[in-house]
């Protein structure tokens, strides 16, 4: 019977153990996945900047070409 008692003790332990370790895990992920919604919308940002820039710049390219 001690044994058993024991061995449910261990068990106990074990599963505390790694509840705590998929809390941990999971507040992890959490952080995780809001930086990278952080860096998805600064490089969308940057992305539109640059399109418009890219845009910018072929009408400037067209207009002088129209010019020569």
């Amino acid at each position: 019977m001690q044994i058993l008692e024991k061995c449910m003790e261990d068990m106990k332990a074990v599963y505390r153990l790694n509840e705590e370790k998929l809390e941990f895990n999971h507040k992890v992920l959490n952080e995780r996945q809001k930086v990278n919604s952080n860096t998805i919308a600064g490089l969308k940002n940057k992305d539109r900047r640059n399109r418009d820039i890219l845009r910018t710049v072929k009408e400037k390219f067209d207009a002088q070409s129209k010019q020569y």
